[in-house]
């Protein structure tokens, strides 16, 4: 099973989000799955740190339900009916990349890096070497496999049908996400850490080696299938009762025992600060925006509240630009001052009044532009009116807290909150995975996930890329985004046991002071 995962969404939040012209080509059935995220969001019983929960399937329409039949009865058949059937699903998987596909790195359409007559040799070369491997599903899983590693996607992975996942027992290791590290004699590199896991308690960092697991060498463990160029949960390459970590942070190295039985984070949590809201988010899932709107319009909201995204590795992009929404008055609240904007500010709409807050913005494959401001994402229809007596208007205050686990819808959330304004940013630069990933059903009733579009901020700033070894070193860090008032590693991962006493919240209090 692979990872980072990008989570399932519904076809209304996902069809907000596509660009205009790229919803016509997608269609409704594959428009069901753009999200962005980089693991699994924690309900409020720990989830392995799996794929599973973002385990894509296919979308209920007659015409995936009819493909899954037909491809049922082709592997109940005879060799040559398999190997069609087989055949057909990698060509599907072939097109989908060399259509959609979106180059992270390079920053520019995928088959600017691929040249036609090369792509297409790729697929004479799978179907003419040997056949037999399109007779099981494993060597057909195994020849798209090399499909994606002739990629620049370090998040494109395949999803095998939900049925035809192993399952694991749950560990402590599933809440952390890692890479090999190819610049660091292949350790595992951690990439993501579960907000309130054990890992975030033991001080596990992005960033940090991981170069034993009891007492086991990682460089010698063996990638989990789809994971040789891309992240998998750490659990993929160990299973064990006993989770001892032995890491290496810069020049410090230390052991962490990472205790059993730790319940991550709910998406929300809060508490009360004298005239300050604390508020955490550990992940943007469905409800996350009506939780905070539930907050915003308390009847005594404290002028000053402080957002604590420390660790939150995304979500549903939608849903954390639906929350952004929630600090606009008006959808028509103009955008800040060209002064202030870091790049040139090119009006969505002819200018004028009909300029909106933009919220971020979108690059395709095809080269293809799209804004996304307030009025995609209005709350006033989707959340009932203030109650008498509620707070008329967003705090007085906000400040952000945010750290290097703090990546891709938290990332948009953020700059949107930043950088029109409304909130001043503590802590860390941020992880800098600002890539939209879309699934893509395929008629194995597996799917298929790629980028399909970068997310720049409302300046119109690149967050992405980063590279892993950027992590390790924050001052040469290129993506993310950096902080108005930056704590380095002074910043814990997570939040004190006592809020009140967390030095990166006091920290924020200071600055909305």
């Amino acid at each position: 099973m692979l990872l980072l995962n990008i989570l399932w969404c519904t076809r209304p939040a996902a069809h907000a989000l596509v660009p205009r012209p790229l919803r016509r080509r997608l269609g409704a059935t594959a428009a069901a799955g753009a999200c962005i995220g980089l693991m699994p969001a924690a309900p409020a019983r720990a989830a392995p740190f799996t794929i599973t929960q973002g385990s894509v399937a296919p979308a209920p329409t007659k015409l995936i339900s009819s493909q899954a039949a037909l491809y049922r009865e082709a592997m109940a058949g005879d060799a040559a009916a398999r190997v069609r059937a087989n055949e057909a699903v990698f060509e599907q998987a072939w097109g989908t990349i060399s259509t959609m596909a979106y180059d992270p790195l390079a920053g520019v359409r995928f088959d600017g890096r691929f040249n036609a007559r090369e792509w297409t040799a790729r697929k004479k070369t799978a179907f003419s070497v040997d056949a037999r491997r399109f007779e099981t599903p494993a060597g057909t899983r195994a020849e798209i496999e090399t499909l994606l590693d002739a990629i620049d996607d370090r998040w494109a992975a395949y999803d095998p049908p939900p049925a035809e996942r192993p399952p694991r027992a749950s560990s402590p290791l599933e809440d952390v996400a890692v890479a090999r590290a190819a610049d660091a004699g292949g350790a595992l590199e951690v990439v993501a850490v579960r907000p309130g896991s054990a890992a975030e308690r033991a001080d596990i960092r992005v960033g940090d080696l991981v170069t034993d697991v009891n007492g086991r060498p990682t460089k010698r463990m063996r990638a989990p299938v789809g994971a040789r160029k891309r992240a998998a949960p750490l659990a993929a390459y160990a299973q064990s009762a006993r989770s001892t970590l032995d890491v290496q942070r810069g020049s410090k190295r230390f052991r962490a025992a990472l205790a059993p039985g730790v319940r991550p984070a709910r998406d929300v949590t809060t508490a009360r600060l004298g005239d300050a809201r604390y508020v955490r988010i550990a992940a943007f899932e469905r409800g996350t925006a009506a939780k905070l709107a539930a907050l915003l319009l308390e009847r005594d909201a404290p002028p000053v509240l402080v957002l604590d995204l420390r660790n939150n590795n995304g979500g549903e992009l939608q849903e954390a630009l639906r929350a952004s929404a929630l600090f606009f008055d008006d959808a028509y609240f103009l955008p800040p001052t060209r002064a202030y904007r870091a790049a040139p500010f090119h009006p969505p709409r002819g200018g004028g009044a009909e300029d909106m807050t933009p919220l971020c913005f979108t690059a395709n494959s095809r080269g293809e532009y799209t804004d996304h401001d307030v009025e995609e994402f209005r709350t006033d229809r989707l959340y009932p009116r203030a109650p008498a007596g509620a707070a008329p208007r967003p705090p007085t205050k906000v400040v952000l807290v945010a750290n290097r686990g703090t990546a891709s819808a938290a990332e948009a959330f953020a700059s949107a909150l930043r950088d029109n304004g409304v909130a001043t940013f503590v802590g860390e630069r941020t992880f800098g995975k600002a890539l939209v990933q879309h699934a893509f059903p395929l008629p194995d009733g597996g799917a298929l996930r790629l980028t399909v579009a970068e997310l720049l901020s409302p300046r119109q700033k690149h967050l992405a890329p980063a590279t892993l070894a950027d992590l390790r070193d924050p001052a040469a860090a290129r993506g993310g985004l950096a902080p108005d008032k930056p704590l380095g590693r002074a910043c814990a991962p997570g939040p004190a046991s006592d809020v009140g006493e967390d030095a990166c919240i006091l920290a924020a209090l200071d600055a909305a002071r």
